[in-house]
């Protein structure tokens, strides 16, 4: 073959190509970035602030002492039924799961209240993990007792019940 001004000119792109494509299979395959962990916690709202898309817990839970909700949020009243933000009262008792963010709040996947709005704790189970949050009963339960087996009747998270 006789070498051209032209294709030695390309010589070297075709070099650095062929070295590429040879080299392509040598790269470790990407990693893809780490899931955050995900928390639970259980808390009491100070506020719902609806405009900024945040609650405001009375004391800070797992070092959080703001859940901030999104789009994908899913609230879930005492009943099962699913509520807007602005259904969550003042001194209301919660279940929240979601991710830590950068800012250190709590990104909520899903909040679920606790009490009702006359503040008496729900008789439905916590929910322990995602597979057991849609229709979840626990047998085991003692007649009359709320989700952490405290028994119904105005007891607030946190607080102890003697039986």
């Amino acid at each position: 073959m006789t070498s051209t001004p032209m294709t030695n000119a390309l010589r070297p792109f075709l070099v650095a190509a062929a070295a590429f494509l040879a080299c392509a299979g040598c790269l470790p395959p990407s990693t893809p970035s780490p899931q955050p962990e995900p928390v639970t916690i259980v808390g009491e709202v100070r506020l719902v602030e609806g405009t900024a898309d945040a609650i405001y817990l009375e004391e800070p839970v797992q070092g959080f002492r703001v859940v901030v909700i999104t789009r994908e949020t899913r609230i879930y009243s005492s009943e099962g039924q699913e509520v807007d933000l602005e259904a969550i009262p003042p001194q209301a008792t919660l279940w929240a799961s979601g991710h830590r963010t950068e800012t250190g709040t709590l990104q909520a996947d899903e909040i679920r209240l606790m009490t009702s709005q006359l503040g008496h704790l729900s008789s439905n189970p916590i929910p322990t993990s995602a597979t057991e949050l849609k229709g979840y009963t626990n047998p085991n339960r003692r007649p009359g007792a709320g989700p952490s087996g405290i028994l119904d009747g105005g007891a607030r998270a946190g607080s102890l019940v003697s039986l």
